[in-house]
């Protein structure tokens, strides 16, 4: 009789618990119309574009000195006499600020889950670093050295 009558009651709303799968499956199968989510369709979502901004210039904020270790191990200091000091903390290319272009890379990596830059050699040694697009460049192989060459 229990199973008689469980089958003719009318059946309960039951609540999906937090970790079921019900959160995780689609609204609505996809289908013909359904729209394709990238960066830049998600940028359009004020919400997505206003997330991404303040993590963005939250982080490119943060202090970006280049240190190096004492020698007594006691610690470290800024290397303001160091050649790549002035490129990375003041000025990485002749069109970017170093704030302009860390919070560049901070949306890349946010957006695609890496950031790249070109390393420019106008005088003889890295002075200028050029952001590259990160839908264009990937890894393809590793040199002997153990660097990885980029296409």
């Amino acid at each position: 009789m229990g199973l008689l009558s469980s089958l003719l009651s009318p059946p309960t709303a039951v609540q999906p618990g937090p970790i079921d799968g019900y959160w995780y499956e689609p609204v609505s199968p996809l289908d013909s119309g359904s729209m394709r989510v990238d960066a830049k369709t998600a940028l359009t979502v004020s919400t997505v574009y206003r997330g991404v901004s303040v993590l963005a210039n939250t982080l490119a904020m943060l202090p970006f000195p280049v240190l190096e270790v004492l020698p007594d191990d006691t610690g470290e200091q800024k290397a303001e006499s160091h050649r790549l000091y002035r490129t990375l903390h003041d000025r990485p290319n002749p069109r970017q600020t170093s704030f302009q272009w860390r919070r560049l890379g901070m949306v890349h990596c946010i957006l695609h889950g890496n950031a790249y830059s070109r390393i420019a050699n106008p005088r003889g040694f890295g002075t200028e670093l050029w952001p590259l697009n990160p839908l264009r460049t990937r890894p393809v192989d590793t040199l002997a050295n153990g660097q990885l060459l980029y296409e």
